[in-house]
């Protein structure tokens, strides 16, 4: 019998691949969360009209008649139209958090916090946008 002996992987190479993995499930769930479903079409419960025969079943000569709201008449319901649905899609609490925080963490040298009261003075969105870019904080 031979063995097969398979390389090792070193752990920093899948532990970069889980952290793309978790920062990819957590684009998708994010994406799909806010998607808003709002296509909708009329099928023939929904369409208004009587339930009524159009005509009487025999003696015309013509094929049975149902209602108006059938998907063969003109003003009828759709038969499988676009319906109104909810994303279905979940993502457990502790590995959302993981996510955030892996995200973060990989952001933190182009993130910069700014104290609110320090600038407080401004009025304008331009001046605060000038005062950073003296100050070498902002990143155009």
């Amino acid at each position: 019998m031979t063995e097969d002996k398979k390389t090792p992987k070193s752990k920093t190479s899948e532990n970069d691949s889980s952290k793309q993995e978790s920062i990819h499930l957590l684009y998708e769930f994010l994406k799909k969360t806010n998607h808003k479903f709002t296509s909708q079409t009329k099928t023939r419960s929904d369409v208004i009209g009587s339930g009524k025969k159009l005509y009487k079943q025999k003696g015309t000569g013509r094929a049975r008649p149902g209602t108006c709201k059938s998907p063969l008449k003109r003003g009828g319901g759709k038969s499988f139209g676009a319906v109104l649905r909810a994303p279905r899609i979940s993502m457990n609490k502790k590995q959302k958090q993981l996510s955030f925080s892996v995200l973060f963490n990989s952001l933190k040298s182009k993130i910069t916090l700014i104290d609110n009261t320090k600038h407080s003075s401004l009025k304008k969105t331009k001046e605060l946008i000038q005062e950073l870019s003296i100050k070498k904080l902002l990143i155009s």
